[in-house]
């Protein structure tokens, strides 16, 4: 009997920090946005409530993160061919902002940038890129983690219809 509920206590403890990673990983954060301290790329402190002016997707991303780089890079080809025009795309690195206006340089991205005042992980973001989707009100009204197939056509509209 003693074996059994050994047995049972680790497959218990198992199964809390396997749910704890995954939450920890996998599940974007619940961040109050109106507490972000950003700074725009010319040294300008920012509210993140001043962004506010349409639908708007919001990447926190790095230079350095392979994913985030083929987001954006769609992003843009996409922004090319006159699509998604109707949102703003609002990029957040917690990297210096010589490295993210580098970055955005190098890549000829016409997003807006923005760092943040600290490391990602004391805002909770754990993994990258962690991506929000915000309707015209800017509200949250969808989290992701991780590349968003934007070349897909029902990604793309699912998107937009929910953040209008």
């Amino acid at each position: 009997m003693n074996k059994f509920w050994l047995n049972t206590s680790i497959i218990a403890v198992f199964c809390a920090v396997a749910f704890y990673l995954y939450v920890k990983f996998r599940v974007a954060p619940d961040i109050d946005f109106v507490k972000l301290n950003l700074t725009n790329l010319e040294g300008k402190n920012i509210k993140f409530s001043e962004l506010r002016n349409k639908a708007t997707f919001l990447s926190f991303s790095t230079s350095w993160c392979g994913a985030c780089i083929e987001e954006l890079i769609e992003l843009k080809s996409l922004r090319e061919k006159n699509e998604l025009q109707e949102i703003s795309i609002v990029v957040v690195s917690d990297e210096p902002l010589n490295v993210i206006r580098n970055f955005k340089e190098v890549h000829q991205f016409d997003f807006e940038f923005y760092s943040v005042n600290k490391p990602f992980s004391e805002i909770g973001i754990n993994t990258i890129p962690s991506n929000y989707f915000l309707n015209k009100k800017f509200e949250i009204v969808e989290k992701h983690i991780g590349e968003v197939n934007w070349s897909d056509p029902s990604t793309q509209n699912y998107y937009l219809k929910l953040m209008q």
